[in-house]
């Protein structure tokens, strides 16, 4: 249901596409196609997600949620849409640390930055990359670290991206882990 909606969506913002005349000046636009991140399970996942997945520890066991953005520029002439996909999940590694993964793909224009933070109940955390060749595939992660007395941290990732296309925000929750002594 969920990839019915996503081509639905995809056909509507063609037929928008096809009939903006040419001569519009706006640089960029982004629909989202999911307002809000959807729990995934580990094997719906593709298979360069899952692959990175499981060479970082991650597997069945971690939740993990998925957001899913268009990328349509308006520049005259142009006529493309950039599908990006964002997958999140934590893990605890140990009493103390958590770890938040997460892979971002697209389908047509890579990444020329990537700027993530993670926000562990109501602590945040900030990463910032300039991925080598702008990929069209980034997996990245922040450890994080509490040391009070045992508590549940809820966690979520929002990334400000950067691509040939344009510029975009994708945010997921990324589950949740215990940690604390």
């Amino acid at each position: 249901m969920k990839l019915l909606s996503k081509l639905f969506l995809g056909f509507m913002l063609i037929s928008v596409s096809i009939s903006i005349p040419y001569g519009v000046n706006a640089e960029e636009t982004i629909v989202k196609a999911d307002d809000t991140s959807e729990k995934v399970e580990f094997n719906s996942l593709s298979d360069e997600e899952r692959a990175y997945l499981s060479s970082q520890g991650f597997s069945e066991e971690q939740e993990y949620q998925q957001t899913t953005i268009i990328e349509m520029p308006l520049k005259a002439g142009v006529r493309a849409l950039n599908v990006i996909n964002y997958t999140a999940g934590t893990k605890k590694v140990n009493a103390t640390t958590g770890y938040t993964i997460y892979v971002i793909t697209a389908s047509k224009a890579g990444f020329l930055e990537l700027n993530t933070q993670l926000t562990y109940g109501t602590s945040k955390k900030r990463s910032t990359v300039v991925p080598y060749g702008a990929p069209k595939s980034y997996g990245g992660g922040i450890y994080f670290s509490y040391t009070g007395k045992k508590k549940y941290f809820a966690c979520s990732t929002i990334t400000q991206l950067w691509t040939r296309m344009g510029t975009g925000t994708a945010s997921a929750k990324a589950g949740g882990v215990t940690l604390g002594k």
